[in-house]
């Protein structure tokens, strides 16, 4: 996942203990030093250490997904410790941990932001449910069944877009929960 200022690339794996932080401008002098540590199939892998701005020690066991707010904070999503790791973007320390109550897993997905406009909450799928949880803590708010939730992104209108089954309809759930509205259908013959 990528940092607002394009600066920092974030990583995670699910059976990961540290949260490894690229600096982009590391990456664009790596490339232009040529530190590389093999080749494979014809393409340089870069060193590890020569693109690193460092590692987030300890946000719990299995970071996953990061989005970001504008305050300079990121929030991982830590699958196997259950919990939302707040952490700053400055000196890469973990702020705290918000329990989630389940297995946490993908809050963010290449298609949209899944951080509401103002910051405080995170949306995500689990359990068959598009939910949020508050970026301080507390309860999960379901906010609509789904099939398979496959990303989306939280507008400032007020509603989440996203796909909620496999079949790639779009569908608009109001942020407070409620029945989603398909905003895009298939034609005849398409999947």
């Amino acid at each position: 996942d990528i940092a607002p200022t394009g600066e920092y690339i974030v990583g995670g794996g699910k059976l990961a203990t540290v949260i490894p932080v690229h600096s982009f401008s590391k990456f664009q002098k790596a490339i232009a030093e040529k530190k590389f540590e093999k080749e494979v199939d014809g393409i340089p892998v870069i060193q590890y250490e020569a693109v690193m701005a460092g590692e987030v020690e300890n946000p719990g066991l299995g970071p996953l997904h990061n989005e970001f707010d504008d305050n300079g904070c990121a929030y991982t999503s830590v699958f196997i410790e259950s919990v939302a790791a707040k952490w700053s973007l400055k000196d890469l320390k973990v702020i705290e941990k918000v329990p989630a109550h389940y297995n946490i897993g993908h809050i963010t997905a290449a298609e949209g932001d899944t951080v509401s406009p103002d910051g405080k909450w995170l949306a995500f799928f689990a359990g068959a449910k598009l939910k949020k949880i508050s970026v301080d803590g507390g309860a999960v708010v379901n906010l609509c069944d789904t099939v398979l939730g496959r990303g989306g992104t939280w507008g400032e209108d007020g509603y989440i877009v996203a796909s909620l089954a496999s079949t790639g309809i779009l569908s608009r759930v109001p942020e407070g929960g409620g029945i989603p509205t398909p905003v895009t259908e298939l034609a005849e013959g398409e999947f």
